[in-house]
């Protein structure tokens, strides 16, 4: 999708069709960096914390 500032490959990975990214975000245990999903993973990150999760509680 895109290359991060150290030159490093960003993108979707899938697990079994799930998109894994979005399943650490909603778990809390990573924030959505807006700078490379443009808040693509942004629901996912207001359950989380909205259940204090991971990161959020």
């Amino acid at each position: 999708m895109d290359v991060d500032r150290y030159n490093r490959p960003v993108m979707h990975c899938f697990i079994k069709g799930e998109d894994l990214g979005g399943l650490m975000v909603k778990q809390g245990y990573v924030r959505d960096y807006t700078r490379y999903s443009d808040g693509f993973y942004a629901e996912q990150e207001t359950h989380a914390r909205t259940r204090k999760a991971g990161l959020w509680e």
